[in-house]
């Protein structure tokens, strides 16, 4: 939660340290996933986002990907994209 980095100039943000552990996964991407509309201008949104990746935790690291791309390309449903997709996962595989 809080403000995207980059979002404005003036943005702070707070440091803080977390331990890795194994089984840990973690989920970047940029606002296209959350902001681009779907043909009745119906914005994706962080709630419909998170609850697809709710959806497919529990899949292998690809599989999980892959579900909350089709997802969000299912509702854009062939609406030309306003933004870019972009995603990066990462599973821990032991902790530190």
């Amino acid at each position: 939660q809080g403000s995207p980095i980059g979002h404005a100039a003036d943005s702070t943000f707070t440091e803080i340290e977390s331990p890795m552990q194994k089984g840990d996964r973690f989920v970047l991407y940029t606002d296209g996933f959350t902001e681009c509309r779907n043909p009745q201008d119906k914005m994706y949104g962080s709630g419909t986002f998170r609850r697809s990746i709710l959806k497919h935790a529990d899949q292998p690291l690809i599989v999980f990907r892959d579900g909350l791309v089709d997802d969000a390309l299912r509702f854009f449903d062939g609406q030309p994209l306003a933004d870019d997709l972009t995603l990066a996962t990462l599973d821990i595989r032991s902790g530190s």
